[in-house]
């Protein structure tokens, strides 16, 4: 089993920044630990005005996948969001979940179950596809799902991948 190595820090800079900047002693260890604590660093970590995040859209696809996205909202199609059941991949479920609710999309969402394999599977998007999936989103996986994203694309439905993790040198066929 892996063992979990925390980084010390100074008792000192985390007291500091807990003073300074008003954040509570985890969220001030957390700072540390992560070598957040300039006073420029703190700012922008933690900044909460959008004007300080990064261009979404100098993601590779991401006005194909908006564009994708909005079709799908005028036409009504239904869309299947396919996530994983880890951590980041519930929150990104449920956020893009209830995104798509307040556009007016109908979509619905699908985690593996116990025994399913992490990502995009063959049985999840035979499910997808009786219920008249055309629009696929993936959330935290599908980024090495060449196969099933191809299987996808028989069964009609447009596959729009958002993967945290890094793909092999041959990427799925998605649409973005």
């Amino acid at each position: 089993m892996k063992e979990w190595k925390k980084e010390q820090v100074s008792v000192e800079q985390v007291r500091k920044l807990n003073e300074v900047y008003g954040v509570d002693l985890i969220t001030a260890s957390l700072l540390a630990r992560r070598g957040v604590v300039s006073p420029d660093q703190v700012k922008f970590y933690l900044e909460t005005d959008v004007a300080y995040l990064h261009n979404p859209f100098l993601f590779k696809d991401m006005e194909i996948f908006v564009d994708r996205i909005l079709q799908a909202r005028d036409e009504h199609e239904k869309v299947c969001i396919f996530g994983d059941r880890d951590v980041d991949g519930i929150t990104a479920t449920v956020i893009l979940k209830q995104e798509l609710d307040s556009m007016g999309i109908e979509a619905f969402w699908r985690l593996p179950d116990g025994d399913e394999p992490y990502g995009l599977t063959m049985v999840g998007l035979d499910a997808a596809a009786a219920e008249g999936v055309t629009v696929v989103i993936t959330v935290d996986c599908g980024i090495s799902n060449i196969e099933e994203v191809s299987y996808a694309g028989s069964l009609g439905m447009d596959v729009l991948l958002t993967d945290h993790h890094i793909g092999g040198e041959i990427l799925p066929d998605a649409v973005a």
